[in-house]
């Protein structure tokens, strides 16, 4: 994450995107601050005062489980999930519910509009009816060795092929001098592969436990793999405890479609439509006790770019801004999904790449995803 940049570093932007400082500056974390609310539907770290979408977000002083976050009282809970009360459709071995079983979050789309569901994942799947969009799909292109960073694309090019888009979906463009994610002569890179395969069995875990698994499967699978250390204290004290709210964090299926993408599974990033059909059966099954070492085995990971994938990233950031504006002035959200799909896959591209440069700090641990717009 930038954090000092300098003025004068960059290129000349065009007359409609002028560039300000340079990279996307946050100051540290006053101790004791409370997390502002962001469009994913859980606490994301307060930026600059000034900034939209940090402590002045309507539920900026509620931790996870407000009912205020915007789209979270049209997320089923457990109960809600047609087949869930009889055992049948909702919830499977994998204890992670199919997308069928989420009519009614899409039907909540905003005008009365229907997003379809994206097209199903890559591996034995049939075709799905997503186009492939504009630097949202399409087959993954060669990548460098795993780890090794390469220069990132011109981030003001990107802006532009952005803000193209953003009018395309029908969101509101951010104004002139809205920061950039990276900067000119920045490197970028994917986390390793077993990392983010890593977070997705973490994740998986999760919503296995919004779907009603005990403690002794999640959390057992979890240490009998050695991912302890990659689960978060709050992830953590839901799965043993059930601390938090389970509607929420069955948010996190949006995140890990977006993962399922950066990974060159899943079909297309579409922000018009939903996650795509058969996620959890791609994903480990811990009711049968797959390990983790056969989950990566069989996964068929092809891990796109990491250009690519900070193109995807900047396009979720602009999209997440229209959100968060939305939200502050109290008027409909744009686009046709509700906000916490995009909230949810920014967060996760936002872990899954990394920069490299003078004004970039290390990667953060997943609760530690600056989210601010």
């Amino acid at each position: 994450m930038a954090t000092d940049p300098d003025s004068d570093a960059g290129t000349a932007a065009p007359p409609d995107l002028a560039v300000p400082d340079q990279g996307r500056s946050r100051p540290p974390t006053p101790p004791g601050a409370r997390p502002a609310l962001g469009t994913s539907g859980l606490p994301s770290r307060p930026g600059p005062s000034d900034a939209p979408g940090s402590s002045d977000v309507p539920g900026s002083s509620d931790v996870p489980g407000s009912s205020d976050v915007p789209g979270s009282s049209d997320v089923p809970g457990p109960s809600d999930v047609p087949g869930s009360s009889d055992g049948q459709g909702a919830q499977g071995v994998r204890g992670l519910p199919s997308v069928r079983g989420l009519p009614s979050v899409r039907g909540s789309a905003p005008g009365g509009r229907e997003p379809d569901v994206a097209a199903p994942l890559r591996p034995g799947m049939p075709a799905g009816r997503a186009a492939a969009k504009r630097r949202a799909g399409g087959d993954p292109e060669p990548m460098p060795e795993e780890g090794r960073a390469t220069p990132a694309p011109d981030p003001v090019m990107i802006r532009a092929a952005t803000l193209a888009d953003l009018a395309e979906l029908g969101f509101p463009a951010p104004p002139d001098g809205y920061p950039l994610v990276w900067e000119p002569g920045d490197a970028v890179a994917l986390r390793p592969t077993e990392e983010l395969l890593g977070r997705c069995a973490v994740l998986n875990a999760v919503l296995a436990g919004v779907f009603g698994a005990p403690p002794e499967l999640t959390c057992g699978w979890l240490e009998r793999n050695g991912l302890v250390d990659a689960v978060t204290e709050p992830e953590w004290a839901f799965l043993s405890e059930r601390k938090g709210s389970g509607d929420l964090y069955g948010l996190h299926v949006e995140a890990l479609w977006a993962f399922a993408w950066v990974l060159g599974v899943g079909e297309d990033l579409d922000p018009g439509r939903y996650c795509g059909e058969g996620l959890a059966a791609w994903l480990p099954d811990i009711g049968a006790g797959e390990p983790f070492a056969e989950w990566q085995r069989r996964a068929g990971v092809r891990p796109r770019p990491a250009a690519e994938v900070a193109a995807l990233l900047d396009l979720h950031y602009c999209l997440d801004w229209g959100h968060v504006q939305a939200l502050m002035n109290d008027e409909p959200p744009p686009g046709v999904t509700l906000p916490y799909v995009i909230g949810q896959r920014r967060w996760a591209l936002e872990w899954a790449v990394t920069f490299h440069g003078p004004y970039h700090q290390g990667p953060p641990r997943w609760d530690e995803v600056d989210l601010a717009s």
